[in-house]
């Protein structure tokens, strides 16, 4: 018998202090990472994944923060791959409900 469940879409509140866990696995069935998405609060998304692949990948952690209207304000990702520390940082700027300013930072050190 097959069984199908129907997911529906429901508003962003009841969406918060939620985890979801995945294991990611190799076309062998060996498992080769996992990814943890969190909604500790409403307005903010933490993510940390990490895959290796004969001991070689990447592990990232991600902190999303989002606005009222669920647009992306600021995103941070760190980590480590194939020994290189990163950072990533975005960052919206708005007034007037118009776009002011975009930054990135890309560094190879602590951010």
């Amino acid at each position: 018998m097959l069984a199908l469940t129907v997911v529906t879409p429901v508003c962003a509140q009841t969406q918060a202090l939620k985890t979801v866990r995945y294991t990611i696995f190799l076309d062998n069935g060996v498992v080769a990472g996992e990814q943890i998405v969190e909604r500790p609060t409403l307005d903010t998304i933490k993510v940390h994944f990490d895959f290796k692949e004969n001991g070689r990948g990447p592990t990232l952690d991600e902190v999303i923060k989002i606005g009222p209207d669920l647009t992306m304000l600021d995103c941070k990702v760190t980590g480590s791959a194939e020994s290189v520390d990163m950072c990533l940082h975005f960052r919206e700027r708005m007034t007037s409900s118009r776009l002011a300013s975009m930054s990135y930072i890309i560094s190879i050190r602590s951010c």
